[in-house]
């Protein structure tokens, strides 16, 4: 719990790197999604 409090702190002091990484773990949650709705597309033709 202590640890997540300390990176919530250091998010909004505004470090680029837990920016980076929220941007990738987007990125990527983003991805997954059109994979599997591109997928999903295919199987109906």
């Amino acid at each position: 719990m202590h640890l997540l409090l300390k990176e919530v702190i250091n998010f909004k002091k505004g470090k680029p790197m837990n920016y980076l990484i929220l941007f990738l773990s987007f990125t990527s949650l983003i991805t997954s999604i059109a994979a599997l709705f591109l997928m999903l597309m295919g199987i109906d033709e």
